[in-house]
């Protein structure tokens, strides 16, 4: 978890630029409260990870400390991308109404978004109950595959899961395309012309872009390519 609150009731996110020694001295002189169960969190400070809050053992909030190293990196660079675009992101924002925590939320032309940068397999029913959760506060989730989970077998056949499915969305043009961010390559990735050979092959035009050259707009509503390239 990146995102906690103080005794005080401020919100901080170590997505925000700390040094070593500014983190070192707010672990001596701060406490730290998970936003959603409001348990005391630590502060670990390792060389290995990114800096980040962990529930206390024996936590009942432990669901929330499970995350890779490759899902914490991935956040903060989306949340660093959305900053640059010039919006105001906000970090593993949490609704208390529908008890779900948004890796990151902005807001975009007078709609809120919610993006989950899902990197571990979860079932469809966990898929269905977190976005309808969303749309019933009138949020848009974004769900964006983790980049390693895309499995290549040639340059344009995948093998895909029902898990892989679950992230296919439609434009309005009603084309269909799966949208992945890989944080070691720093690569937004995107399936489009999607054909099923059977329940686990398919092919697919993948096209890879750069985090920084891509834009809201292609996150949000992209243009697809025209024909797919096998």
């Amino acid at each position: 978890m990146l995102t906690v609150k103080l005794k005080s009731g401020e919100t901080i996110s170590l997505a925000e630029k700390y040094s070593r020694n500014q983190l070192e001295a707010m672990r001596k002189k701060e406490e730290f409260y998970c936003r959603s169960c409001s348990e005391k969190m630590i502060l670990k400070i390792g060389t290995q990870r990114i800096p980040h809050f962990a529930h206390e053992k024996g936590s009942e909030c432990t669901e929330y400390d499970r995350e890779s190293e490759y899902h914490m990196s991935g956040k903060i660079k989306l949340f660093e991308w959305l900053e640059i675009q010039g919006l105001s992101p906000e970090m593993e924002c949490y609704y208390p109404p529908i008890k779900q925590r948004a890796d990151i939320a902005f807001t975009y032309e007078e709609k809120t978004y919610c993006i989950e940068f899902q990197c571990s397999t979860i079932s469809a029913e966990v898929f269905r109950r977190r976005t309808e959760g969303y749309r019933k506060l009138l949020l848009h989730p974004i769900w964006i595959l983790g980049g390693k989970n895309i499995n290549r077998k040639q340059t344009h056949k995948l093998s895909l899961t029902n898990f892989h499915y679950l992230f296919l969305k439609e434009t309005a043009n009603r084309e269909v395309y799966l949208p992945a961010y890989c944080p070691q390559t720093n690569q937004f990735i995107r399936l489009e012309n999607l054909i099923s050979l059977s329940t686990r092959m398919a092919y697919a035009s993948i096209l890879c872009k750069p985090l920084e050259k891509l834009t809201v707009q292609d996150l949000i509503e992209p243009t697809l390519t025209l024909s797919p390239s096998l």
